[in-house]
């Protein structure tokens, strides 16, 4: 995985189809390269506040408003089941 190739990936397919053993794989080859993977396991009671919050966890400030990986250039999310209960409402205009 280079920078030219790294994009996002969206994984779908039917219950049982083998979709978590593929994505297990990939990260598992990530971790061996010394690229760490974060896994967001999401629920109905996840709105996209707390799961932003989830996502800076693994965060550390910069330089100015700037995030990223914590000691590390790259660093990949796995989020699991991304099926959320209802559409978040906009708090701004």
């Amino acid at each position: 995985m280079d920078s030219e190739n790294s994009h996002p990936v969206m994984l779908v397919g039917t219950s049982g189809s083998g979709k978590n053993t593929v994505i297990h794989e990939k990260l598992r080859s990530l971790r061996e390269r010394d690229i760490p993977a974060v896994t967001i396991n999401c629920n109905a009671y996840m709105d996209a506040t707390v799961l932003q919050q989830v996502m800076e966890q693994s965060l550390e400030k910069k330089l100015g408003s700037r995030y990223g990986p914590r000691s590390q250039k790259r660093l990949v999310y796995y989020i699991h089941d991304v099926n959320m209960s209802a559409v978040d409402k906009v708090l701004y205009p």
